[in-house]
């Protein structure tokens, strides 16, 4: 007479219903019927296995389709602003970090296509007489948040150099106050960068609404008020700019019709800035700032050496990139890949703007 073999208790501390109810309870019946008998311990381990898929299936969260559609590619202009109306405005002090609002973070959290379409709506909205008032304000204060995020942004390449410069000043030997001295200098010249990619988009954003008289006065003052914050709080404006608006201001700057061109001229990059973008072969990088260090480095590099060769081929597909060819290659910036191909009325009025020197 064969010996009975309990049941293990795996089954009964954890019952199971279903597919796997009726599986379980087949395999048990057929191993009971069989001539031979496997031991408790064997018994065990299959009855883990038969309910071993069904327990991974209870854990596995259930996503609904909102959900799993609730990412970047469900992302819209409205519920954009909706999120972002439902956050605060107001910056909060962050330890070793620049002060941030819950609206500035969001923003900085999107995409560049993202915060162009996003500031696009707000300012149809700010801009729309027949809205109630609050809902101008807030559309401008949201605005604003977008160009802050607009003017914070890095290029990780850019991010990971200026990591670099931290390190290795904090390697060196120095006394605290030389330390902390180097340590400001460096994030000042961080930040206001112009190797920053959506800089320009941001400063001719603020040009154009200050400088836009068909906007009411207290608008243009709150806009002019904000960049000045940029400006001395923040430090986030390009030398270049920052020299212009100390000479005529804001408002003057603007009612004159400056922009922010491509050539960058003016702009001298760091050593750490042009190793940033010769690294990033022109991603993200103005290609006027990436060709400008090919054209540095390669004049400090032995003539007939690797680097040197290297730099070369690099400096002419650039070049080809940005449709100079080879014709651009004697001057100091490439000034022949501006984005406008006639002067309008409003590069006039900045061909006229006084330099800052």
């Amino acid at each position: 007479m064969p010996t009975r073999v309990p049941t293990s208790t795996l089954g009964r501390s954890h019952p199971v219903t279903g597919a796997a109810s009726t599986s379980t309870s087949t395999a048990a019946s057929a191993t009971q019927s069989g001539a031979t008998t496997a031991p408790a311990s064997g018994r065990a381990r299959e009855g883990m296995l038969a309910e071993l898929p069904t327990e991974r299936t209870a854990r596995t969260p259930s996503v609904s389709a909102a959900g799993a559609h609730a990412g970047r590619p469900a992302w819209n202009v409205q519920g954009a602003i909706e999120t972002m109306a439902a956050l605060s405005p107001e910056r909060k002090k962050r330890l070793f970090k620049k002060s941030a609002s819950p609206q500035y973070q969001y923003a900085k959290g999107l995409t560049a296509e993202q915060r162009g379409q996003l500031e696009s709506a707000l300012e149809q909205r700010f801009r729309n007489p027949a809205a109630p008032a609050e809902a101008r304000d807030s559309a401008l204060v949201m605005w604003l948040s977008v160009q802050q995020a607009r003017l914070r942004t890095h290029t990780a390449g850019h991010r990971n150099h200026h990591n670099l410069e931290q390190f290795q000043l904090a390697a060196m030997s120095l006394p605290i106050p030389l330390l902390a001295l180097g340590y400001r200098t460096q994030r000042r010249r961080y930040y206001s960068s112009p190797m920053r990619p959506e800089y320009r988009t941001a400063f001719n954003n603020f040009m154009r609404v200050i400088g836009d008289p068909s906007l009411s006065q207290a608008v243009r003052q709150t806009v002019a008020q904000r960049l000045e914050y940029h400006l001395r709080s923040e430090e986030t404006i390009v030398r270049h700019e920052r020299q212009l608006l100390g000479v005529h201001g804001a408002m003057g700057l603007a009612e004159s019709g400056y922009e922010v061109d491509t050539n960058y001229d003016h702009v001298n990059l760091s050593a750490l800035e042009r190793e940033a973008a010769i690294e990033s072969r022109g991603r993200e990088v103005p290609s006027a700032l990436h060709i400008q260090a090919l054209r540095t480095e390669r004049s400090r590099a032995a003539n007939g050496a690797l680097r040197h060769q290297w730099l070369t081929r690099e400096l002419h597909a650039a070049q080809a990139r940005a449709g100079q060819g080879g014709a651009a290659t004697a001057s100091a910036g490439p000034s022949s890949c501006l984005l406008y191909t006639s002067p309008s009325p409003r590069d006039k009025r900045q061909s006229r703007m006084p330099s800052s020197a």
